[in-house]
């Protein structure tokens, strides 16, 4: 309940930042919050990141935050266009432990995911 409480504060105060509403929607998950709340936040999270992108704001951070919200939501092409885009922006996502984060079983074994994660840093 306190991530909850700190996520919307940190909304009210930058509501631009996209992780917030991602990581709300994480929050809401780990509490078994219903779905309506999680795919919500995850929506918010995405049209943050667009709105972000299409101003040039934080290009990498929000092409990420794109890659992680459509994982999410179990949309691999999505998914994988932004994480191309992130291996484009050199991003370290082996070294971040991407494939251990995701919890897309699917996205997971998909051998592009894989062979994006193998070759980035």
């Amino acid at each position: 309940m306190k991530s909850i409480e700190l996520l919307m504060k940190a909304i009210e105060k930058q509501p631009a930042y996209a992780f917030s509403y991602f990581n709300l929607a994480r929050a809401y998950k780990g509490m078994n919050k219903p779905g309506g709340e999680v795919l919500k936040n995850l929506e918010k999270a995405a049209r943050a990141s667009k709105a972000n992108l299409r101003m040039g704001h934080d290009i990498k951070r929000n092409t990420y935050c794109l890659f992680l919200v459509y994982a999410a939501l179990g949309d691999r092409e999505a998914a994988l266009e932004y994480l191309r885009k992130c291996s484009n922006y050199d991003l370290p996502l082996k070294s971040w432990g991407i494939a251990d984060k995701i919890a897309n079983v699917a996205l997971k074994s998909d051998p592009e995911f894989q062979a994006l994660i193998s070759t980035s840093r």
